[in-house]
């Protein structure tokens, strides 16, 4: 809404009356002239000076520099289109090249596997559906990678330490549990197993059931025989053991270094 046109006097003040004798012939009425029309309509937001030359394309108007703009923004975006590959498989599985993982920790995306394959797929259909650049769909990938890789040192950091709770023998006891699980049930039985080690507890568990087991097959003190009954070896005795002395121990729970009757 525009001001209304100034006016050189107060019209709520009425000025004197002229003498109706002295008063001047009426001039001839002028026909008023039409306003200028508004400028022609530039493009929301962009101002414009004054006189510019504009070309009207349709609706809208453009300026010379403003049709140049639109020109090399066109070619910027073919040469991109041109870029990108031309369906879903064309995506390389590369990480970001400034992409830094936990120390100790690597990854590599796994195309075979049953559950994360179809999910590369479906990143790479997105991607394509969206023209994703190279750089932009690694750049998404290498998201998802770093959780992976945070959530492999969490895990890591956790086992540390759980083996640590187990003292100084702790991977040697760890080992231990593995060698007797293999030697009582082998090897895709202990493989199964081996998931429940999880914490020390898990592994004191084992360790006991390993004496349940060896006590069976120890022979009981007598006189007559001259036998002592023989108590576990420490874990850090045990830990200085060939591997044929601790299958020794684990399926006989005669301890190897010892003469028996």
């Amino acid at each position: 809404m525009t001001d209304a046109p100034a006016t050189l006097f107060d019209r709520s003040q009425a000025l004197p009356a002229a003498p109706l004798a002295a008063a001047a012939p009426a001039a001839p009425a002028v026909p008023p002239t039409a306003p200028p029309g508004p400028p022609p309509a530039a493009l929301p937001g962009t101002p414009r000076p004054e006189g510019l030359a504009v070309i009207k394309v349709g609706e809208a108007t453009f300026s010379e520099a403003e049709l140049q703009e639109l020109a090399a923004h066109k070619a910027t975006e073919d040469v991109r289109k041109l870029s990108l590959p031309p369906a879903p498989e064309g995506y390389d599985l590369t990480l970001p090249a400034d992409l830094v993982l936990p120390e100790g920790v690597s990854f590599e995306f796994q195309t075979e596997d049953p559950f994360l394959g179809p999910v590369i797929k479906q990143a790479q259909a997105f991607a394509h559906a969206n023209g994703f650049t190279q750089d932009q769909f690694s750049s998404m990938m290498g998201l998802y990678a770093a959780s992976q890789a945070h959530e492999q040192a969490t895990l890591r950091s956790y086992h540390d330490a759980e083996v640590a709770k187990l003292g100084p023998a702790g991977p040697a006891r760890v080992d231990a549990v593995l060698n007797w699980t293999k030697g009582m049930i082998g090897e895709t039985g202990a493989q199964a197993l081996s998931q429940m080690l999880v914490t020390a507890a898990h592994v004191q568990a084992f360790e006991s059931l390993m004496k349940k087991f060896s006590s069976q097959g120890a022979s009981s003190f007598t006189q007559s025989h001259r036998e002592r009954p023989q108590s576990g070896p420490s874990s850090d005795e045990f830990s200085k053991w060939s591997y044929d002395e601790q299958r020794t121990y684990q399926t006989t729970g005669k301890h190897p270094t010892r003469a028996y009757s």
